[in-house]
């Protein structure tokens, strides 16, 4: 019986020559080396997915802290009269700005579980 057992025994004589073994460990090889390139190129691709998603999160927060100050500026303006128009379209604008913030939060939660 060879290295591999009878798993190379091509011929099926219930024994594996130099010849199978040969072949068997070629295979064996040929594997090895494209599972290596394939290790090679997830690492790559892994490399330029993590500063892609660090300039992502870069952007974002920045863009948050954009719309933050927006939203103490507008909150610095709160209109004194509850019932009129002014304070529904402060407070719709508002709204907006803090969904928009939520939304932004959430993307960058996203981002830092992943890299």
């Amino acid at each position: 019986m060879g290295l591999f057992g009878n798993l190379f025994d091509f011929d099926n004589d219930g024994k594996t020559d130099g010849f199978e073994e040969a072949i068997g460990l070629s295979f064996i090889f040929a594997i090895a080396e494209e599972e290596e390139k394939q290790r090679a190129f997830e690492d790559d691709s892994d490399e330029d997915d993590i500063e892609e998603k660090n300039d992502r999160l870069e952007s974002l927060q920045e863009e948050l802290e954009e719309l933050e100050d927006q939203l103490a500026d507008l909150e610095s303006r709160e209109p004194d009269d509850i019932f009129s128009n002014r304070y529904d379209r402060w407070e719709s604008r508002k709204e907006q700005l803090e969904e928009q913030i939520s939304d932004i939060e959430d993307e960058i939660f996203e981002l830092d579980l992943e890299v």
